[in-house]
Order: C-alpha cells, then structure tokens, then sequence
C-alpha cells in the first residue's frame, strides 16, 4: 500500500514538473517573440516586454526568495527605464529626428 502510495506521489510530482516546464517554454516564447517585435518597432510589444518582467517579478514575489525578487525588480527596473526613455518613446512612435537617421531604415546621420 505504500508503494502504491509512493508511485502515486511520484507522478503527481511528474505531472507538476511538466506543467511547469511547459509554462516555462511558453513563456520564454513570448518573451522572444515580444522582443523580436520590439525590435521592429511595435509599440504593444514594448508594453508585452515590460508585463512579462511584472508578471515574473509577481511570480517570484510569490514562489522565490529575497534575492529572486531583488533580482526581478532589478530586471523589471531596468527594463523600465530602457523601454520608456525618451529616445525609445520616439523609436516605438517612429518619430526619430532627421539627423541622428532612422534606426528601423538603416540610415545613418
């Protein structure tokens, strides 16, 4: 009987390892997918980019320990500041200057 109860742990722990590798994938494909359109310029992806650092600073808020959480809110700060600088506002809005060249066009000023 404590075998049976044993392997049925074992599965259920199985199953849970799987669930969440499969969350882990997925989620690293959105994050690649979001930069790779940020990239191009897509205004929703930087928002999609800044979520995914929330949600996994939510995550480890919730699951991690301190230096998860330190770590997640150095990411998400970081990412922050980088997404919604001023130069990244007009990159996304594809307001860029005239003498300093369009990243997205390849020219250079």
């Amino acid at each position: 009987m404590g075998c049976l109860l044993f392997s049925g742990l074992v599965l259920a722990n199985a199953a849970g390892a799987m669930r969440a590798s499969v969350l882990t994938y997925l989620s690293l494909l959105v994050l690649e997918i979001a930069a790779g359109f940020a990239l191009l310029g897509h205004n929703w992806a930087r928002w999609l980019l800044l979520g995914f650092f929330g949600w996994r600073t939510a995550v480890f808020i919730r699951y991690g320990t301190a230096e998860q959480v330190a770590v997640g809110l150095l990411w998400l700060t970081i990412a922050g500041y980088f997404l919604f600088r001023p130069n990244a506002r007009q990159f996304f809005r594809g307001t860029t200057a005239q003498q300093s060249g369009d990243i997205r066009k390849g020219t250079e000023g």
